[in-house]
């Protein structure tokens, strides 16, 4: 038979001294006057989905209206863990990954608790939820940049069984590239050069709730210290790793971007940014610049052609569009600066 390890509970939790460790005490005492689900719900604050007039011309109104007054549901296909299941997913506790970017990890959790986004709270407190399933958490190293915090909701099965209610027409980034280069080129050159903004979104999946009482589904084991108690992080917004959260994410997205170009088509830009001026200061840091490299036009491949193909059909208007790659945002514009600021 496999041998499992036993899992180690002290029934105690002192204060480590770093950020999670402070978080974790407050959060403790805090469920002493609540019920979790009550903590919860107060920890994370109000949804970023809110109600719009023009989304009630959009046929994923009601779906958009549900995320941010319930949250993405979390329905499973298969019964509830038993107290011996949980106890041998806590016993097995997050991915090696995660032990070797400890530090680094309870500090992302650390942000992420601040944020509204996730809550650190022992197991033993939570041990008796129905409906707790324990996933392993796990960090991707990437080349040069920060690592990767993800959840193996794989590995636990969280993601077989889930049922599959999000809306998956709402995975339409595939071809944002190549909807991007049709309409750069079916732009009509008299209208001059076409302009390119990307702006992506902050902590994208975390816009959009979990349902409040499916949370301690989507639960996560985490490294703890020796003084701690065996942790679980609880997402209270869309994980990465859970395979929901891709399609619920990108139904939101794809929907502001289908809104932003009825308002374009319409000619209805909406009122200017609240930061729009601080955008368009120039900065005052004198930072020593280095200047591009001449381009040997000798070493083109293809001529650039000067007139229009006249194999194309151009667009009569000038171009103004807007398209989406899950959460990065990228719109492509002609005419004078004031038009490109109303894009």
């Amino acid at each position: 038979p496999t041998h499992m390890p036993q899992l180690q509970t002290h029934r105690h939790t002192l204060d480590s001294g770093d950020r999670l460790g402070k978080i974790l005490a407050r959060d403790i005492r805090r469920l002493t006057t609540m019920p979790p689900f009550q903590l919860l719900q107060a920890h994370r604050g109000d949804s970023n989905l809110v109600q719009t007039p023009h989304l009630l011309q959009h046929p994923a109104t009601h779906l958009l209206t549900h995320l941010g007054k319930h949250g993405a549901p979390v329905v499973f296909t298969t019964l509830p863990w038993s107290i011996t299941d949980k106890d041998a997913a806590m016993a097995r506790g997050p991915h090696a990954s995660a032990h070797q970017f400890s530090d680094f990890l309870r500090n992302e959790l650390a942000d992420m608790v601040d944020k509204g986004t996730w809550m650190v709270l022992p197991y033993h407190l939570l041990r008796h939820l129905r409906h707790l399933r324990i996933s392993p958490m796990g960090v991707v190293p990437q080349h040069e940049r920060r690592p990767r915090p993800i959840v193996d909701y794989t590995f636990s099965g969280v993601n077989r069984d889930t049922a599959t209610l999000s809306p998956p027409e709402a995975m339409q980034f595939g071809r944002t590239l190549e909807r991007l280069i049709t309409q750069i080129v079916h732009s009509h050159p008299k209208f001059g050069p076409v302009h390119l903004i990307k702006i992506d979104i902050a902590d994208g999946f975390y816009r959009v709730w979990v349902r409040l009482q499916d949370i301690p589904k989507l639960a996560v084991a985490i490294p703890h210290l020796p003084t701690e108690d065996p942790l679980l992080a609880l997402p209270l917004a869309l994980p990465m790793g859970w395979s929901q959260s891709p399609p619920y994410f990108s139904a939101v997205t794809e929907t502001i971007a289908d809104l932003a170009n009825l308002r374009l088509h319409k000619r209805r830009p909406g009122p200017p940014h609240r930061l729009e001026l601080l955008a368009n200061t120039p900065s005052t840091d004198h930072v020593a610049s280095v200047p591009t490299p001449a381009f040997d036009r000798s070493e083109r491949s293809l001529p650039t052609p000067t007139p229009p193909n006249p194999l194309l059909r151009f667009h009569s208007r000038q171009l103004a569009t807007v398209d989406v790659f899950v959460d990065d945002f990228i719109a492509a514009a002609q005419g004078t600066d004031s038009r490109l600021a109303s894009v």
